[in-house]
């Protein structure tokens, strides 16, 4: 399967009209606390799941590869830094420039730790990345770790979309498929 077919289908899943708040205070005699509301537990995992083809880097559809081909494909410029910006959203780098959540020198909001995250809770309940972020649950609570990480894969999913704009735009330029 193609990226734009993952992207339909990702795109058509009713899970991807969720509504994610959530807040995170701290006072200096309760420490931190944590309000919000999550998506239901179906729709994370209904979403997840679809968003596997492009965060997985092993994939054909992973989209830092993908934009990568489109970056080989247009050599405008232009194009090119609009492609680079897709890629740094997807990483969490924009998320980072809003809120940069570091402990002790580990970010936690960055595409490594989204992905350890994955692996530990979402995808194969390994035990090393449950222990890589496990420096964070000692002041940070799970909830609101979690809510962290569902946004940033809200953010790619974000990002899933604007590439399949791009890439269908480019199969309308020329008359034919845009294959990758």
């Amino acid at each position: 399967m193609g990226f734009l077919k993952h992207a339909e289908t990702l795109f058509n899943c009713r899970a991807l009209n969720v509504h994610l708040h959530f807040t995170l205070c701290w006072d200096a005699e309760a420490g931190f606390s944590f309000s919000g509301e999550l998506p239901h537990d179906d729709n994370i995992a209904t979403i997840l799941h679809r968003m596997r083809p492009f965060v997985l880097q092993k994939e054909a559809s992973y989209l830092p590869k993908m934009c990568k081909v489109l970056s080989r494909y247009i050599t405008d410029a232009g194009f090119r830094e609009l492609v680079k910006g897709i890629v740094d959203e997807f990483m969490g780098k924009g998320f980072q420039k809003q809120l940069k959540i570091d402990l002790n020198g580990s970010v936690l909001n960055t595409d490594d730790m989204v992905n350890k995250w994955l692996n530990a809770f979402e995808y194969h309940h390994a035990e090393d990345a449950k222990q890589a972020l496990e420096v964070f649950r000692a002041v940070l609570p799970e909830a609101w770790q979690r809510a962290v990480f569902i946004s940033m894969m809200l953010d790619k999913a974000r990002q899933v979309g604007n590439t399949s704009i791009i890439v269908r735009w480019l199969d309308r330029r020329d008359n034919e498929p845009f294959v990758v």
